[in-house]
């Protein structure tokens, strides 16, 4: 274990030339995937090929758990995905195709202050003297459920007869495919997860130019995608008070945008596994266009005791497509 004191020493050493390339999100450059003052999440290596690649097979755990220590949150799995896609761009020489990828992991900006570089500067270095992924999360108090479900990974890849395999050579296979992208089977937070995600795969933040895509993360509001990840979290708590819900399983994993919208579930059936943080009378949720279609249920003997929104819906169902979508939380 490296001394507090060390770390410093070493930090103020390097600080000024950290600092000055500060990357509030992922980015790829000539050492390979950075964050922050320079922290490497992924080293940039070759593959057999000679073609460029980075280094995530076997390392998965430890960019989990830097992404985990950058958010001060666990981080879904199936960022990792992503990144396999970006880096099979960059083997083939699109690095404009690879940072797509990256930005469909999805992941909000981490703060720009010397407090979140020196804290990714730090784990990166405990990380490489040998603490273990798991025992870094653990010691910080951040749950280490993301380094768990990593062999749920939807982008698993399968082996000629399309039993899910491992990514390093080896012919051994997994009895089953894994029904719940990012969460272990039989997890009391996967039917939570099913709810949130039938109930609110289709909505999106409030967008910062209506006329781009609505599914470009680097086109959301920050406040609305905090406040949707919020809702979400309510959703799954209201699931579990009342059964009549929209539930949708896992996706397959061959659509990137709803394996995203499952990952967003699932950290939201984690946020939501503390119940005591929706006022125990909310037993129903109700989503609305404002403006357009109806606005409330005909029969329900309740009343609005919480309103979150607004935030864009692109898909179909009951609700009404628009920018205008609210989710009521009724209750008596």
């Amino acid at each position: 274990m490296i001394a507090y004191d060390t770390l410093h020493m070493a930090w103020r050493d390097e600080r000024a030339r950290r600092l000055a390339n500060y990357r509030r999100l992922p980015a790829l450059d000539d050492r390979g995937l950075v964050l922050g003052a320079t922290t490497v999440l992924a080293k940039r290596v070759r593959d057999r090929w000679g073609a460029p690649d980075l280094a995530l097979q076997g390392y998965e755990a430890r960019i989990l758990a830097l992404l985990a220590v950058a958010h001060w949150r666990p981080v879904s799995p199936a960022v990792i995905g992503d990144l396999r896609r970006a880096a099979k761009a960059m083997a083939r020489g699109d690095r404009a195709l690879a940072a797509i990828h990256i930005a469909h992991t999805g992941l909000a900006k981490i703060d720009e202050d010397e407090r979140t570089a020196f804290r990714l500067f730090a784990a990166e270095r405990l990380l490489e003297s040998g603490v273990a992924p798991r025992d870094l999360m653990t010691g910080l108090g951040l749950d280490p459920w993301p380094l768990d479900a990593i062999k749920y990974s939807p982008d698993q890849p399968r082996d000629a007869d399309g039993r899910w395999a491992y990514d390093d050579g080896r012919t051994t296979v997994m009895d089953d495919p894994p029904s719940a992208p990012g969460v272990p089977i039989g997890a009391p937070s996967f039917r939570r997860a099913t709810a949130i995600y039938g109930e609110t795969a289709g909505l999106r933040p409030t967008l910062l130019d209506p006329a781009a895509s609505p599914n470009d993360p680097t086109n959301w509001d920050e406040t609305s995608a905090a406040r949707l990840a919020q809702a979400r979290a309510y959703v799954g708590i209201v699931s579990d008070r009342n059964n009549t819900v929209h539930r949708v399983s896992a996706p397959d994993g061959s659509n990137h945008l709803a394996t995203r919208a499952w990952s967003q579930a699932v950290d939201a059936a984690h946020q939501g596994a503390d119940g005591s943080q929706l006022d125990p009378r909310i037993t129903q949720i109700y989503i609305r266009q404002e403006g357009v279609g109806k606005q409330a249920p005909d029969d329900w003997d309740s009343h609005v005791m919480l309103s979150l929104g607004p935030f864009h819906n692109v898909g179909g169902g009951d609700v009404p497509r628009g920018p205008k979508t609210y989710i009521d939380f009724y209750g008596k």
